[in-house]
């Protein structure tokens, strides 16, 4: 059960409530009070009216000016004992003006106003233990000005002779009165009750995300962040006004790890990455961060940095402290490490340039020999691509042999088609068909993917219209949306433009939207950007959900349609209990908010059925399909009534 602390401070927690309904019902009561004291001057208590009014307004001229003076010094939440016994005092003034003129009524000598006076304090009653029922010590208190004036009325009535009876039948009415106290006292503890298991309910589902956002952003193995936490954390470190010096981001790559893990087996392999997760650990200065990125990759942010001197130097230290023997049984495990560095120094921070800097420097260092640390330096490593690369790159956008290809998005329930994800692909002349992976980290170097997305959104939306014409229906077609068309007023225009031209293809469209762009550029102004597309229709879809820092603070602050389990969570489906907690957790959350859930990277017959267990209703991966070309979704399409093909894929 919830924690109860001492009197004093469950009064000081009940006074905060009362002042804040107190305020909030101010327009209530002055009605309210004005339609008692119209019946009291009808049923000739004039005097009894002007008595109550009187009273009603010293109370709530005392209440207005209490919150002011307290709102101009300080917090209800930090009144003081005094502070509280006046304020609860004028609540009392107040609740004895809204009883008072039902013991008038009782003795004026008609049935029917009698009648409206019960029923007038009657609904005082409910109306204290409706309202307040979060304040149970409150309720209790202002039960006892209620109660007494029943007992009065009571005592008026009889002593008028306005309702006749017999001892026996007072008696009755005495006994209906402590019945009717016992229930209202019963109904104030299940109120209580209730309001404690609501209270049990809100600790557990915060404990419960609160897990669910560690496990996301931490490696299994090691305990350290995991690469997308790590990179949201430097990045919103680096846009820190406050922040001095420079931040130094070093990728380590462990030489020799794979002869350990093959000759001495998994389980001592991880006790080695462990091993040197401590040591990332105790070398990191103080404020630094330090992430594994998967494998035998690791990687590690320094804060404050001032000189390349410094950088490099903490570098070399890192490679000594990882080269040091391991202890294992009676032997020791030889380790080495290559390490470069990137640095960064001041304005707008591209985590993948950053990055790709450490991967370069690490790459260099690995040429050389023993343990080393390299730290970038672009007039020695030469540019990333050359300037012919470039030229090819540039022409392939102009020309459009960069284009969507469609991956097919396959309902668990019915097992058909509905919907297709839209995969950049670089098709040359010859007919060779590049990978993302082969030309997207040159887009992003080059600030290409402005011009990326108005190729790939174009070529979406004429072929969703194309589909719409032929009178076939694509279902959902999602387009990954990069940073630059959410966060620059240039990127929102080319949007909003070939969202024009094709007005009928938009009820079909879904942007994807990773944490990168949350965590490269303002939070406000992406938010904005967001909440303009849905307002046009479009769906917003969360991409890799559960493999980044914010994904759960997003999750408060926007409204997306769709949540994209990231496929390192698929993969694991089946072979790892925490795995498949995770994703139940994930599959909750989106019930919760009411929106769809697509699990990317189904490869198998068994990750599909832990996911049909799991309830999830939407999958995407090689088991229905690779990305394919327009005509080849057109021609799918024309047979939509078959089920989704499943493939087995040589691995």
């Amino acid at each position: 059960m919830t924690h109860k602390g001492p009197i004093q401070e469950q009064i000081r927690h009940e006074a905060h409530i009362v002042a804040h309904i107190m305020r909030r019902d101010t327009l209530k009561r002055i009605s309210t009070i004005s339609f008692i004291l119209f019946i009291c001057i009808y049923a000739d208590r004039a005097s009894a009216a002007l008595g109550v009014g009187a009273a009603f307004i010293f109370s709530e001229t005392g209440l207005f000016a209490f919150h002011w003076l307290r709102r101009r010094t300080t917090s209800c939440r930090n009144w003081s004992p005094r502070a509280i016994g006046v304020f609860l005092g004028l609540c009392t003034v107040s609740m004895v003006t809204f009883c008072a003129p039902v013991i008038a009524l009782a003795s004026q000598g008609s049935v029917a106003i009698l009648v409206a006076g019960m029923l007038w304090l009657f609904g005082v009653i409910v109306h204290v233990t409706n309202s307040f029922f979060a304040a149970p010590l409150y309720v209790r208190w202002q039960m006892i000005p209620c109660y007494g004036t029943v007992v009065l009325m009571i005592w008026n009535t009889a002593k008028s002779g306005l309702v006749n009876g017999s001892t026996t039948e007072w008696a009755i009415v005495g006994v209906a009165l402590l019945t009717y106290a016992a229930n209202t006292r019963q109904t104030i503890l299940m109120q209580k009750d209730t309001k404690d298991e609501l209270d049990d309910v809100r600790l557990q589902l915060q404990a419960r995300i609160a897990d669910l956002e560690a496990a996301a952003q931490r490696d299994q193995l090691t305990g350290l962040l995991n690469r997308g936490a790590f990179e949201a954390m430097v990045a919103k470190k680096a846009e820190d006004p406050t922040r001095k010096g420079r931040i130094a981001l070093m990728v380590i790559d462990l030489d020799g790890f794979k002869p350990i893990n093959d000759g001495f087996g998994h389980e001592t392999g991880d006790r080695v990455l462990c091993v040197v997760a401590d040591r990332l650990r105790n070398v990191v200065p103080d404020g630094g961060l330090v992430a594994r990125f998967g494998g035998d990759e690791f990687a590690l942010a320094v804060f404050g940095v001032t000189t390349r001197q410094e950088a490099l130097d903490l570098g070399r230290r890192l490679a000594d402290a990882l080269s040091r023997p391991i202890p294992r049984d009676e032997r020791e495990i030889e380790l080495g490490a290559s390490i470069g560095i990137g640095l960064h120094g001041g304005g707008h921070c591209s985590m993948t340039r950053l990055v790709s800097q450490a991967d370069r420097a690490m790459y260099r260092a690995k040429a050389l020999s023993g343990s080393q640390a390299v730290l970038f330096d672009a007039n020695l490593m030469g540019p990333h691509i050359s300037q012919a690369e470039r030229d090819v790159l540039q022409a392939a956008l102009l020309e459009g042999h960069i284009m969507p290809y469609y991956q097919p998005k396959v309902s668990l329930k019915t097992q058909r088609i509905c919907g297709f994800e839209a995969l950049a692909r670089w098709v040359d002349p010859s007919g060779h068909v590049r990978e993302p992976a082969a030309f997207l980290p040159q887009i992003d170097e080059l600030k290409l993917s402005g011009r990326l997305l108005d190729r790939i959104l174009g070529n979406v939306l004429q072929d969703v219209a194309s589909l719409r014409d032929y009178g076939l229906d694509p279902g959902q077609v999602s387009v990954n949306l990069p940073e630059v068309a959410l966060a620059s007023q240039p990127g929102r225009e080319r949007i909003d433009a070939l969202l024009d031209t094709f007005p009928d293809a938009v009820p079909h469209l879904t942007f994807e939207i990773t944490e990168d762009v949350f965590i490269a550029r303002s939070g406000d102004t992406i938010q904005t950007a967001i909440t303009r597309l849905r307002d046009r229709g479009l769906r917003i879809s969360l991409d890799d959900f559960g493999t980044g820092y914010a994904s759960f603070q997003h999750l408060r602050q926007l409204d997306f349609d769709e949540l994209k389990i990231d496929t390192s969570f698929t993969a694991s489906l089946g072979k790892d209990r925490t795995t498949e907690v995770i994703v139940k957790g994930f599959l909750a959350i989106a019930r919760g908010l009411e929106v769809d859930v697509v699990a990317e990277g189904v490869e198998t017959q068994e990750q599909e059925d832990e996911l049909i267990s799991l309830n999830c209703t939407m999958a995407q991966g090689y088991r229905y399909g690779r990305a394919m070309p327009f005509e080849e979704v057109r021609s799918l399409l024309v047979g939509a009534d078959a089920p989704a093909q499943v493939y087995d894929w040589p691995r």
